[in-house]
């Protein structure tokens, strides 16, 4: 069970306004041990004791390596980048599409197998809560109000499994 999630956030106001992808990717990279741009770990997670890389340098050195913002006038990145950029960190990684906004996503996750994590397997989508959940992640905020689709605020810095 992962007891703490640290996520790679895009922070910086006038850079990152469409990287959330690519700190999604840092994130899954540094979980997984995989550091394909050498970084250096500068910054200490008082939550678990760890050291992590730098987020804007993170961020900056994935899009560097090919792997940014790719949606039309640059308004963020789609799945299919953040799985190429996966693979090409020897990760094993996927995409589903559920058709034009979203049309059929129930269908989809009924009839998906979904490994998560490489280690949970679903057959029907989750909400982000019962994910959280489920895994035992803790984001360290509180979440929001159940809403229909269950959504928490925010997110957490980080994934680390250590």
């Amino acid at each position: 069970m992962i007891s703490y999630l640290h996520s790679y956030v895009n922070d910086r106001p006038d850079t990152d306004w469409n990287t959330c992808g690519t700190a999604a990717i840092a994130t899954i990279a540094d979980y997984w041990g995989r550091n394909p741009y050498s970084l250096s770990r500068k910054e200490s997670d008082g939550r678990d004791g760890l050291w992590y890389w730098d987020d804007g340098e993170a961020i900056d050195a994935i899009k560097n390596g090919g792997f940014g913002p790719d949606v039309v006038f640059g308004w963020g990145t789609t799945g299919g980048r953040i799985v190429d950029a996966l693979k090409s960190y020897n990760l094993s990684a996927s995409v589903y599409y559920s058709g034009a906004f979203s049309w059929g996503w129930e269908n989809l996750c009924r009839s998906s197998k979904v490994t998560l994590m490489g280690t949970v397997q679903c057959r029907s989508c989750l909400t982000s809560a019962q994910l959280m959940d489920h895994l035992g992640l803790s984001t360290g905020r509180s979440p929001t109000k159940s809403t229909e689709k269950g959504s928490i605020s925010g997110t957490a810095r980080g994934i680390r499994n250590r």
